[in-house]
């Protein structure tokens, strides 16, 4: 098996144990693990624009779109347009989606403490090293 091999195979087995991991956080809630990745991306940005959502996302405005009006309807998130143009719609959070994020984060913390048996060293050494691999992916992803 040759290196590149090797790396795909890891990325793939490290990203099946952390959706594992996030879902158990997020089915308490009767939410999706795409519906929780949203929750935090709109948290993480107070004029969150739709259709930057869905670029930071890697989804279509039509998908988010529906899966925003799921959220919504649950009342964890708002829709709102801009007052000066109101084709921009933003999204943001609901007290209720604060709280269960607010939740969910406490839960997440609890799952990755093992991190913290890790000397600094090595949680920098981890850092840079998905750092590189994430900037070599998305060269590749948008050539």
């Amino acid at each position: 098996m040759g290196n590149e091999e090797r790396i795909v195979r890891l990325i793939r087995t490290i990203t099946t144990h952390l959706h594992s991991c996030m879902n158990r956080c997020y089915e308490d809630y009767g939410m999706t693990g795409i519906q929780g990745l949203v929750l935090m991306e709109v948290a993480n940005d107070e004029e969150c624009k739709l259709g930057a959502l869905a670029q930071r996302l890697l989804m279509t405005n039509s998908n988010l779109s529906a899966i925003i009006k799921r959220m919504e309807e649950h009342g964890w998130i708002r829709r709102c347009r801009s007052p000066q143009d109101e084709r921009i719609v933003y999204v943001r959070l609901s007290n209720e989606g604060a709280a269960i994020l607010a939740d969910i984060k406490k839960r997440m913390d609890a799952k990755l403490d093992f991190l913290k048996q890790e000397d600094e060293e090595s949680i920098k050494q981890m850092i840079q090293s998905l750092k590189r691999l994430d900037d070599l992916l998305q060269e590749v992803t948008y050539e």
